[in-house]
């Protein structure tokens, strides 16, 4: 039997991989945008690229924490 269950830490690496094609879908399609963008249009589509960085890099702490975790949990096992 592994030391380290891998499942939840899969989930949480297709989380973040989520989280990070939004992010790049939002930023891609605001190239060139801010030429013809009212001051309200650019002002709304970097709040969502930034919700969205944050949503990516919060997901990246929750991974963190998983493996942290799962490596204090292996080294009690042994």
């Amino acid at each position: 039997m592994p030391l380290i269950d891998s499942r939840p830490l899969a989930e949480q690496v297709n989380r973040i991989h989520e989280a990070n094609a939004r992010c790049d879908a939002l930023v891609e399609a605001s190239r060139g945008r801010h030429k013809t963008d009212s001051n309200a249009e650019h002002t709304e589509r970097m709040r969502c690229i930034d919700e969205a960085q944050k949503a990516y890099h919060l997901e990246l702490v929750r991974l963190s924490v998983l493996v942290q975790s799962a490596i204090e949990h292996a080294e009690g096992v042994r």
